[in-house]
């Protein structure tokens, strides 16, 4: 494990590490142990490739058609629309996340990055090889980063979402050579707003 110049601190010889930068605030590094493969998220619907179409005679059809409509799962609930209330709670344990419920975020502009949410408290889970994860600007309390080198590699924020809340969040992809930067969180809830917005951008 190596801390850069900029108070990040980036994966090395295997391990999973955790960063966290705040503004003129000192680095922040906690190493947890590696998730287990069971904790893993569920994709976002839609991220899987299709299935073979079984052929139906005809009569049965409508039965086809109603257990589709049936199954079909109606879209997660939206976090500006459900915004958590003013009572701060403590920060989730980790095994409470493998059967948290999914919340749809403002924007979201890379399919491989899904999000759930416990109380006030939200985590956004993104597959694929990340080099570090750090915090540009905003409140650091409560945030909580990791990069996974697993055979299932993934990064993860953990934060709180409160009024007041400013934050924005940059992933860095790996590369053959160092890091570069992939994604952008952004996350804002003015006092005005009725909810807060969150959004994953691919850079």
């Amino acid at each position: 494990m190596s801390l850069n110049r900029a108070g990040s601190v980036v994966f090395a010889a295997g391990f999973a590490v955790f960063a966290s930068v705040g503004c003129n605030e000192p680095p922040l590094a906690v190493a947890e142990p590696a998730i287990k493969r069971a904790e893993l998220p569920v994709m976002a619907q839609g991220s899987g490739t299709a299935s073979p179409i079984a052929e139906t005679a005809p009569g049965d059809a409508g039965i086809a058609d109603a257990s589709a409509d049936a199954s079909a799962s109606p879209p997660p609930p939206s976090l500006f629309d459900d915004p958590p209330s003013a009572e701060k709670s403590k920060a989730p344990a980790k095994k409470e996340w493998a059967s948290a419920p999914a919340v749809r975020l403002a924007r979201v502009t890379d399919s491989s990055c899904s999000a759930k949410r416990i109380r006030e408290w939200v985590r956004v889970w993104c597959s694929g090889y990340y080099h570090s994860i750090s915090m540009v600007s905003g409140t650091r309390e409560g945030v909580d980063m990791g990069v996974l080198q697993e055979s299932d590699s993934a990064a993860y924020v953990i934060f709180p979402v409160r009024r007041g809340d400013r934050r924005l969040i940059m992933y860095q992809r790996m590369t053959k050579w160092s890091g570069v930067p992939d994604l952008l969180i952004s996350e804002q809830w003015l006092e005005t707003d009725k909810g807060p917005m969150v959004s994953v951008l691919r850079i």
